[in-house]
């Protein structure tokens, strides 16, 4: 708990308080679900939220020792994560999770079947340009569709989190947006599978 509460400070140095109080709204349930859940899910039609706290011990120690690093002390507290329905069938989840980025808060929507799987992503805030390289080209989307846990770590440069770049084909100027991406997406099934452990079971 010691090295969370150093690393949460010296983060808190790097960012301004106008970019942290920035991060911490944009933790907040989707402010248009509607939208969002079916524009990944076109197949629902109905969801239900299920918000857990973050912020407990617990939860803080295996989403750190899973991740290989704390979360910033801005991402723990209250989040909500949407499971989507065909009728009465569970067919999949949605959660959003905000990221720094180069030109502010990028903020993505991560949709993922019952197995932890990406079955897509959309963009609810982000102001860096090569995000239409990721809302419109194959390949870059290909990078997260269908991705786990296992095959992003595999992408990923040994001991950082960023990608291999030879393995990645795109822009030179896309590669920080990528690189946010990626831990942003590890992020994402990492925090699910931990926080939501036992709601994922009973859906499965």
């Amino acid at each position: 708990m010691k090295k969370l509460i150093l690393f949460a400070t010296a983060l808190s140095l790097l960012y301004p308080v106008d970019r942290v109080v920035a991060l911490e709204q944009a933790f907040c349930a989707l402010r248009d679900p509607n939208t969002e859940i079916y524009s990944i899910f076109p197949a629902g039609n109905s969801y239900r939220s299920i918000v857990r706290d973050l912020s407990q011990k617990e939860v803080v120690d295996r989403i750190a020792d899973q991740l290989g690093i704390p979360l910033h002390f801005s991402e723990l507290g209250k989040h909500t994560l949407y499971v989507v329905y065909k009728d009465k069938e569970p067919i999949g989840l949605v959660h959003t999770r905000p990221e720094q980025g180069k030109w502010g808060i990028v903020e993505v929507a991560w949709g993922l079947d019952l197995d932890l799987n990406i079955v897509d992503f959309s963009f609810i805030r982000c102001r860096d340009q090569s995000k239409k390289i990721f809302q419109n080209e194959a390949k870059a989307r290909a990078l997260f569709e269908g991705a786990n846990i296992e095959k992003l770590r595999h992408y990923m440069v040994p001991g950082s989190f960023s990608f291999d770049k030879q393995a990645l084909e795109l822009d030179d100027t896309s590669h920080d947006l990528a690189d946010l991406l990626l831990l942003n997406a590890v992020k994402t099934l990492i925090v699910t599978q931990v926080a939501w452990e036992e709601d994922l079971k009973s859906l499965r």
